[in-house]
């Protein structure tokens, strides 16, 4: 599963912990898992949101403005 992972933000570039999760049909806590040893292996980093998003409206969901980018 975890190559299918780093295949699928390496398609993708940039994704949301929430698009993994459902992706994947994982729970967060469990991708976040799964997503810190590519972190480590300096495959992919997270990435900051927005400076506006989840400032104002507070209607996001914050797994969605969870950003990951495949950096390799």
């Amino acid at each position: 599963m975890l190559i299918d992972l780093k295949q699928y933000v390496k398609n993708q570039r940039l994704v949301s912990l929430y698009e993994l999760s459902s992706r994947f049909n994982l729970d967060p806590e469990i991708m976040r898992s799964m997503l810190d040893l590519l972190i480590r292996k300096g495959q992919i980093r997270p990435r900051n949101k927005t400076n506006n998003c989840g400032s104002k409206c507070f209607k996001c969901n914050p797994l969605s403005t969870e950003l990951y980018e495949w950096i390799s």
